[in-house]
C-alpha cells in the first residue's frame, strides 16, 4: 500500500509537470483553420495580477453595478455581452461596475458612454474573454473589446484579466492585419489602467489615439502585465502626459514577422508629449522592447530589455526632442544571426535622435547609466548606441554606459544626416565603459560635430577589424575637441588609435593624458 501512494503521488506530479510546461508555451488554435500558434521557450508568469480583496460597500460610491444583477452568467459558456452592456449603460452619470470572479464570455465591443467609470474585478479570478471574429470593414475604434465615448473623462480598469480568442495574423508581411486591442480610446482624459492583464489580441492590448491637434492627456498604466499581442503592449498616438510603469511587456508580435512586437510603441505619424516609460520589463518581444517614433519631452529609465529581436530601445523619428534614456538594462541580444529574412540584417541596443531638422529648434539627446551586456551579431551588423544627428543646432551627451559585446561594429555611433558648416552640434561622450572581442568597424564613430567632449572613456577591444577604435570628424569650423583621460586598450592597433578628419582646419584640439595599450600618451 505504501508503494502504491508513493505511486500515485509521482503519477501527479508527473501530470502537473506536463500541464504547466517547463518552456514554451502554446497561446492557443486562433484562426478558422485550426492553424496552432506556438511561441517556443516562452516564460509564461502564473497569476501575475495582485490578488485584491471583494469589493466592499465603502468602496462602492454613489453609483454601484454588478454585472451579475443584469443576467451576466460568468461561467465561460453562456454570452455575457448584452448583459454586460446593460450593466455599462446604468453608469452615464458615473459609478462602478463590477466583474465578480467568473469567466465571462464577450462577442462585441463594450462601450462606455458617459464619464467617470470604473471598471474592475477581482483580480486573475476575474477573466473576460473577447471570441469575435474580424472582418475586412471592421474599424479598430469599433471593434475592440472595450470603447469609450470621445472624449471621455476619468475612467479606471483595474484587477482583471482580458484574453482574445480570434484570428491573429502570424505570418510575414500581416503585421498590421489585426485591428481588435484590448482597450481602445479616442482623445480620452485621466486614464488609469491598474493590476491588468491582456494577452492575444490581434492588434495591441492598449490603444490610445487622438486627433491630430486634439490629444488624449494623462494616462496611467502601472503594474499591468501584457504578452503576446501582436503590434504591442501599449500603442499610443496624440497623447500628452503618459506613465507606463511596472508593467510586463513580452512576447509582442510573431515569431514569423519581424515588422510589429513592440513592449510599447509611439506612432510615428502622431506627436506624443510629456512620455515617461520608467521601471518596467520588456522582454523577448520580435521587434523592439520600447518604441518611439516620434515625441518630445521623453524619459525612458529604469527598465529591463531582454532578449529583444532588433532593437532594445528605439527613439528615433522625424520629430523627437528632448529625450533621456537612462539606467535602463538592456542584454540577451548576442545572435550569430537573425531569424527572419531581408532587410533585416541588423540589431541595435540603443537608437535616438532624428533625421529631420527645424532650423528654429533647439534638439536634445541623452544617453546616459545604461548598461548593455551579452550583445551583438554574428551575421549582420550590430551597434550599442547609434545617434541621428538631422539638425542644425543641439546637443549630444552619451555618458557613463556599460557595453560588453561579442562582435560589435561600434560601440557608439553618430550619423550625420546633412553636413553642412553652420551646424551648431555639441556632442559629449564621457564616462562610459567598452569591451568587446571584436569591432568590426571603429569602435567609437562620431561625425560632424562643432564641439567635442571626449573624455574618460574605456575602451577594450580584443581586436579591432576595420578601421580604429575611435573616428572623429569634425565640422571644418570646429570650435574646440578635448580629448583626454582616455584608456584604449586594442590588441592590433598602434599607438594612436584616433582617426580624426579635418584635424587641420580645426582652432583647438586639447589631446592628452590618454593611456594606449598600457601608455601615457598625448
Amino acid at each position: 500500500m505504501k508503494h502504491f501512494y508513493s505511486f500515485i503521488f509521482l503519477l501527479i506530479a508527473i501530470l502537473l509537470l506536463v500541464s504547466c510546461g517547463t518552456g514554451g508555451y502554446n497561446i492557443r488554435s486562433i484562426d478558422d483553420k485550426g492553424v496552432d500558434i506556438s511561441f517556443e521557450n516562452d516564460e509564461i508568469r502564473v497569476d501575475f495580477l495582485k490578488d485584491v480583496p471583494p469589493v466592499t460597500e465603502e468602496e462602492i460610491g454613489n453609483v454601484f453595478v454588478n454585472v451579475r444583477d443584469f443576467g451576466a452568467a460568468g461561467d465561460g459558456i453562456t454570452n455575457d455581452t448584452r448583459a454586460c452592456q446593460k450593466a455599462l449603460r446604468e453608469l452615464n452619470g458615473g459609478g462602478t461596475v463590477y466583474f465578480p470572479a467568473g469567466t465571462y464570455l464577450i462577442s462585441r465591443q463594450l462601450y462606455i458612454h458617459g464619464d467617470n467609470v470604473t471598471v474592475r474585478g477581482d483580480g486573475n479570478a476575474t477573466r473576460i474573454i473577447y471570441k469575435r471574429g474580424q472582418t475586412m470593414s471592421d474599424l479598430v475604434t469599433d471593434s475592440s473589446l472595450f470603447g469609450a465615448r470621445p472624449g471621455a473623462v476619468n475612467v479606471t480598469f483595474r484587477d482583471m484579466y482580458m484574453e482574445f480568442v480570434g484570428e491573429f495574423f502570424p505570418n510575414f508581411g500581416e503585421s498590421y492585419s489585426g485591428k481588435i486591442n484590448a482597450l481602445c480610446f479616442t482623445e480620452i482624459h485621466d486614464l488609469l489602467v491598474e493590476n491588468v492583464e491582456i494577452t492575444g489580441f490581434n492588434s495591441s492590448g492598449i490603444s490610445i489615439r487622438g486627433l491630430s491637434g486634439a490629444y488624449a492627456t494623462d494616462v496611467t498604466i502601472r503594474d499591468c502585465y501584457f504578452h503576446h499581442n501582436r503590434v504591442a503592449g501599449v500603442f499610443y498616438g496624440f497623447v500628452d502626459g503618459l506613465l507606463i510603469t511596472n508593467s510586463v511587456m513580452e512576447y509582442m508580435g510573431s515569431k514569423l514577422d519581424g515588422g510589429t512586437g513592440y513592449g510599447s510603441a509611439g506612432n510615428s505619424g502622431t506627436y506624443p508629449k510629456n512620455i515617461r516609460i520608467i521601471n518596467n520589463e520588456c522582454n523577448y518581444n520580435y521587434r523592439k522592447g520600447i518604441d518611439l517614433h516620434s515625441g518630445e519631452n521623453v524619459v525612458i529609465e529604469g527598465n529591463t530589455c531582454k532578449a529583444n529581436r532588433l532593437y532594445g530601445i528605439y527613439v528615433e523619428g522625424p520629430k523627437t526632442n528632448h529625450i533621456v534614456i537612462k539606467n535602463n538594462f538592456i542584454s540577451d541580444m548576442d545572435r550569430e544571426k537573425l531569424d527572419i529574412g531581408a532587410p533585416y540584417t541588423w540589431n541595435n541596443a540603443i537608437a535616438i535622435g532624428t533625421a529631420t531638422n527645424d532650423s528654429n529648434k533647439y534638439y536634445d539627446y541623452q544617453v546616459i547609466g545604461n548598461v548593455i551586456e551579452d550583445y551583438g551579431l554574428g551575421d549582420g551588423r550590430s551597434y550599442g548606441i547609434q545617434g541621428y544627428s538631422g539638425f542644425t543646432k543641439g546637443k549630444f551627451i552619451i555618458k557613463n554606459n556599460v557595453m560588453h559585446c561579442n562582435e560589435v561594429d561600434s560601440f557608439i555611433i553618430v550619423n550625420p544626416a546633412r553636413v553642412t558648416n553652420d551646424t551648431d552640434i555639441s556632442l559629449i561622450v564621457e564616462g562610459n565603459q567598452l569591451y568587446a572581442k571584436n569591432a568590426v568597424n571603429n569602435a567609437v564613430e562620431l561625425g560632424y560635430y562643432n564641439s567635442l567632449i571626449f573624455t574618460n572613456n574605456s575602451l577594450n577591444i580584443e581586436l579591432q577589424s576595420l578601421g580604429k577604435p575611435v573616428s572623429l570628424t569634425h565640422n571644418k569650423e570646429l570650435s574646440y575637441a578635448v580629448i583626454n583621460f582616455n584608456n584604449i586598450t586594442c590588441g592590433n592597433i598602434d599607438a594612436y588609435p584616433f582617426n580624426i578628419t579635418n584635424k587641420s582646419s580645426s582652432k583647438s584640439i586639447i589631446y592628452e593624458n590618454n593611456i594606449i595599450n598600457g601608455k601615457t600618451v598625448g
